[in-house]
């Protein structure tokens, strides 16, 4: 299991820099945790985009998801679908676009939610930001890996 630091910077990229992006590739299994600005290009110098096998996101915030659209042109063009994890929030504009894109699959979760990606078990947990927000489980016969996005302390991720 590989994790590659696509982008670290919040809330907004420094200059060369990108905001949240996580690539796990498991070898089977290519996930990227959040797709905020400035990872679009990171991801496509390791893989075509469209061979994700999910893309699974913390919340709507736009340091987390401002590459979805341009993903959106490139799917669209390919004719291609990418299924998304995700809380519902209807109060951010990406996801409503992103909700009635049919390039994009959505999924929603909440808090306690398990799903499978191939060989990959997922689960949601609780997070501590002001806008609907999840963080993710991975478990593998090999290993196990969190992924918070942004949260402030809580019970919940000992």
């Amino acid at each position: 299991m590989k994790i590659h630091l696509l982008g670290v910077n919040g809330p907004f990229p420094e200059s060369g820099g990108a905001t949240s992006g996580y690539l796990l590739d498991t070898g089977r299994e290519l996930i990227q945790f959040d797709l905020g600005s400035g990872v679009l290009s990171r991801l496509t110098a390791r893989t075509a985009p469209e061979a994700l096998s999910a893309i699974c996101l913390t919340h709507w915030h736009y340091d987390h998801t401002a590459d979805l659209p341009v993903l959106m042109y490139r799917l669209q063009a390919l004719g291609k679908q990418i299924r998304i994890y995700a809380p519902e929030d209807e109060f951010s504009p990406v996801f409503r676009l992103m909700s009635s894109e049919p390039s994009f699959l959505l999924t929603p979760v909440r808090s306690g939610d398990s799903f499978q990606i191939g060989n990959l078990s997922l689960t949601a947990g609780p997070a501590r930001h002001p806008v609907p927000t999840v963080g993710y489980r991975i478990h593998s016969a090999e290993a196990d890996w969190g992924y918070t996005g942004d949260t402030n302390t809580c019970p919940s991720l000992i």
